[in-house]
């Protein structure tokens, strides 16, 4: 299978969290941005004009993982 897609890098990354998160989200997000940084050509914050927006979200216990699983 062949593709004639092409693909450009960004120049920024807007990364979406919620109103409610905890630290654990927000550490989350600023190693993401860390990572960014310095691994891309790019920004990475609350840019609304950013190229690209990754959304940090907390999915409800059972969501992912049956209730009752262990960790």
């Amino acid at each position: 299978m062949t593709s004639s897609a092409s693909f450009a890098a960004v120049k920024s990354v807007r990364i979406d969290l919620p109103g409610d998160a905890g630290p654990v989200v927000k550490n989350i997000a600023a190693l993401f941005a860390r990572q960014i940084r310095q691994r891309c050509n790019a920004k990475a914050g609350a840019d609304r004009d950013a190229g690209l927006t990754v959304e940090f979200r907390m999915a409800p216990r059972g969501v992912l993982a049956p209730p009752g699983a262990k960790p």
